[in-house]
């Protein structure tokens, strides 16, 4: 169950939003000492149709850091 508990806090994290870029929809966010790369950020609805609103610069966020496919 160690294993799993420390996995599981390692990946979903509190951040705070240090970059947005506004154009390609992703944000660079400060977690603890790292900052990240830019990151997507969630959309309601995506599609034809897709709606968003930007994070802004300081903003709190939950990151959710999912295994990479190569």
């Amino acid at each position: 169950m160690g294993n799993a508990s420390s996995a599981l806090s390692n990946a979903i994290r509190l951040g705070t939003v240090a970059e947005v870029n506004l154009a390609n929809a992703r944000c660079r966010l400060q977690v603890g000492e790292m900052l990240t790369d830019y990151l997507p950020w969630v959309v309601t609805l995506a599609g034809t149709t897709i709606i968003w609103s930007a994070p802004a610069i300081g903003e709190q966020v939950v990151v959710f850091d999912t295994p990479r496919v190569p």
